[in-house]
């Protein structure tokens, strides 16, 4: 099989995502990931990263609220990333997105709110070439064989010269690597261990959050947990999904937590009247009641 026979197989593959159910709506009708995908927050924010330690504070008296980076940047800065999160939270359907996107564009959105005050700013993404291999953790099955069961030959393909020559990087997503038990540590330490014997090849890990918060990380592995949505998504969620204007309504769109992009079926946008919410995500603001 030739480089660009497996490319059009593994993008074809990721274009299918596309269409796969993501959240059924209040009329009944469905929403496929395409159009309906919320992309996520992570807990990094740009002040972590510019280091500086304390955030400046606002008329000397009140901090800054923290403007955090979304998943997908995080999966474009690290080579090797382990993205956790809680039932629900939207670790498959980010990783379906991702690789849909990949195969389709654009990558990243634009002005993506980044707090629950409203801060936005361009998601960028910036790579060229990513080739998306999803590959779900089964229980007892090693890495290797994981990779083969999902695309038989990669390991030969990337061995070979065609690969070498090209300028292709193939991104392995691990999807729900909790299901590997006891084995979890080892299965990521197969899969960096593949990543290093191979040229640009990254790797992406999504995780049970209750699950991988115990198990002794790889120092080359980074990790990052994913945030609830902030109001602003919400707000929008709302808008784009369901055609639901919150402010004319006077109905509330559920905390994070409420709103899952869940495999195998996503569970309906969860809305209802009069039910004020606190967020959840760190130094963040309360929201606000709904009207009476």
């Amino acid at each position: 099989m030739t480089t660009r026979d497996l490319t059009q197989i593994l993008l074809n593959e990721a274009r299918s995502f596309g269409q796969l159910p993501l959240m059924a709506r209040p009329d009944g009708t469905v929403a496929m990931l395409a159009e309906a995908y919320i992309p996520l927050l992570v807990n990094f924010t740009f002040e972590d990263k510019a280091a500086k330690g304390l955030r400046k504070l606002q008329d000397q008296a009140e901090p800054e609220p923290a403007v955090y980076f979304s998943a997908l940047e995080m999966v474009r800065d690290h080579a090797a990333l382990l993205l956790a999160g809680e039932t629900g939270s939207g670790k498959t359907s980010f990783a379906r997105h991702l690789a849909f996107r990949l195969a389709e564009g654009p990558v990243g959105v634009p002005a993506l709110a980044r707090n629950d005050l409203g801060a936005a700013h361009d998601e960028s993404w910036g790579l060229e070439a990513v080739l998306p291999l999803l590959v779900p953790v089964i229980a007892g099955e090693s890495f290797s064989a994981l990779v083969e069961m999902v695309q038989p030959g990669v390991s030969a393909w990337l061995a070979g010269e065609e690969w070498q020559a090209s300028d292709n990087t193939l991104l392995v997503i691990l999807d729900g690597v909790e299901a590997a038990g006891e084995r979890g540590v080892a299965l990521l330490e197969e899969a960096l261990a593949f990543q290093k014997a191979h040229s640009r090849v990254r790797l992406l890990a999504l995780g049970e959050a209750s699950v991988v918060k115990s198990w002794p990380l790889p120092s080359s592995l980074v990790r990052y947990d994913l945030l609830p949505l902030v109001q602003a998504q919400r707000i929008d969620a709302a808008e784009r999904i369901c055609a639901m204007d919150l402010a004319k309504t006077g109905v509330a769109l559920g905390a994070a937590a409420e709103i899952r992009h869940s495999s195998p079926w996503p569970l309906a946008v969860v809305m209802w009247a009069r039910a004020p919410r606190r967020s959840s995500i760190p130094g963040s603001t309360a929201l606000p009641e709904t009207p009476a």
